[in-house]
């Protein structure tokens, strides 16, 4: 998701700018075909989950005003809420405990696909204050079921 002002103005009591990087980070990797990346990702048949080492979002986005392990865990905790992210855990059989993964959600694609089609819309001609009126019809939900992957 482009960091913009219409999505922010329109999920603006859900989503900061600091959201938007982590989420747009996420949406790198998983796009990425780095085999280095391949071991962090889970499949199933809606698409791939990543599990993310919060140290690594803190040194790819250092600007981001979140500057603890902690906080970066409690943003994407936020993001899987609010329906933006997937989440899943999945047990690690050397650490021995659950590892979180993370995917774009339906929400997410959607909103992307909005804000694609308000950019049209501009290169059309349209003002940006009557493109600012029409709000996207997605809304922030729990979503987060709290799913495993079993080992």
């Amino acid at each position: 998701m482009s960091i913009n002002l219409l999505v922010l103005d329109s999920w603006k009591d859900q989503i900061d700018p600091t959201d938007c990087l982590i989420v747009a980070l996420i949406e790198k990797i998983l796009s990425s075909n780095a085999e280095k990346l391949q071991q962090h990702k889970l499949k199933d048949g809606k698409g791939d989950f990543i599990w993310l080492d919060h140290g690594y979002v803190l040194k790819q986005i250092p600007i981001l005003s979140c500057n603890s392990k902690t906080r970066i865990q409690r943003r994407l905790r936020k993001l899987s809420k609010i329906g933006l992210l997937d989440s899943r855990n999945k047990i690690d059989p050397e650490l021995k405990k659950y590892k979180a993964y993370y995917r774009l959600s339906k929400n997410y694609h959607d909103l992307d696909y909005w804000w694609k089609e308000r950019l049209d819309k501009i290169k059309d001609g349209a003002s940006f204050e009557e493109i600012r009126k029409k709000k996207p019809q997605i809304k922030a939900t729990v979503t987060n079921d709290r799913k495993s992957f079993y080992s």
